[in-house]
């Protein structure tokens, strides 16, 4: 029973690598890539070796190697055959925050503590498994600053994962350590601002530079935006408002109002456009993800200069002007 706990059901094997459950079953079945471990009898489960042989061998093949030919690999002959790119370099910096509350998630994440003492100490208060945590990702409630996570392949369904654990979780950012990682899987996360990755290996003072970037660049960035007014939330404009700006009689004798309405509402209608070609394939999941996220900083910019010019202009209009 305690190591069915931590084996993967297919579902979760199939979020995790990329690989979709019918490729899975051939896979296993006629190339004989892994062989999953029956759970009462039927069900598939999958090892965390499993998990990270599929995964290596969805980017390889995914880069244009045959699966005939890879099925036949070790796993060390998967991870010489990957080739990763060489690490990036790291840049050192003023700290915050003294202590960095962590949770950690995989069992290849080292002991971190803190190797340099002019960068705060990260602090594990939580250890889970990939495995264990699959079935309900809402059992990550702590108080803690980040989530260490490790993942074998960093993919656009791992993107998703990531995201879920941390909606769930009410952490703020990821630290995501990963061995193989496509261009697109990189690419949303740098898109998401909340998941910043990690090639490994890694060393502690690696994960410990990285937690003071993400946790304390953070808190540094709020500090120096002048003062507790920039922290202001930002209240979008409903469709409804948009509407009743741009009908509404003009005191100002001025067409302001309405071009930034319509601009706005235009806006509106590609976000959602962009979000709903991000089922569209990959590729284009990525860059309709990028327009997204382009246009919603773009929306903002402008809703902002809508509330200015009503502010300003003392236009009566209570719904413009929320308390």
């Amino acid at each position: 029973m305690t190591e069915e706990k931590y084996l993967y059901k297919i579902g979760a094997a199939s979020k995790i690598t990329g690989v979709n459950i019918a490729t899975l079953r051939v896979w296993e079945n006629r190339y004989g890539v892994v062989e999953p471990i029956r759970i009462n009898g039927t069900q598939r489960g999958f090892t965390k070796k499993d998990v990270d042989r599929l995964s290596m061998i969805k980017q390889l093949v995914d880069a244009g190697d045959s699966i005939s030919t890879l099925s036949k690999l070790s796993l060390e002959e998967l991870e010489l055959r990957m080739q990763p790119s060489p690490k990036s370099s790291q840049v050192t910096f003023g700290n915050s925050k003294d202590i960095i509350k962590a949770v950690s998630v995989g069992t290849r994440i080292p002991e971190v503590g803190r190797p340099s003492p002019h960068l705060a100490e990260v602090r594990v208060v939580a250890k889970y498994e990939l495995a264990s945590i699959m079935n309900d990702l809402s059992v990550i409630k702590l108080d803690a600053d980040i989530i260490i996570l490790e993942i074998a392949s960093l993919h656009p369904n791992s993107i998703e994962l990531i995201t879920e654990i941390l909606d769930k979780s009410d952490l703020n950012f990821a630290l995501v350590i990963y061995r193989f990682g496509s261009f697109n899987g990189i690419k949303l996360a740098q898109l998401d601002g909340r998941i910043h990755p990690m090639q490994a290996p890694v060393f502690p003072i690696d994960i410990q530079i990285a937690s003071n970037f993400t946790v304390n660049s953070t808190l540094s960035t709020d500090r120096s935006a002048n003062g507790s007014q920039a922290k202001k939330k930002h209240v979008p404009f409903s469709e409804k408002e948009l509407w009743e700006i741009n009908i509404m009689s003009n005191p100002i004798h001025c067409e302001c109002p309405k071009h930034l309405s319509s601009i706005i509402s235009s806006l509106i209608g590609f976000e959602k456009y962009s979000a709903d070609c991000e089922n569209l394939n990959e590729k284009d999941r990525v860059l309709h993800k990028e327009l997204e996220t382009n246009t919603a900083q773009a929306r903002t910019i402008m809703e902002l200069a809508l509330r200015k010019v009503i502010k300003e202009n003392a236009i009566s209009y209570t719904m413009a002007n929320p308390s």
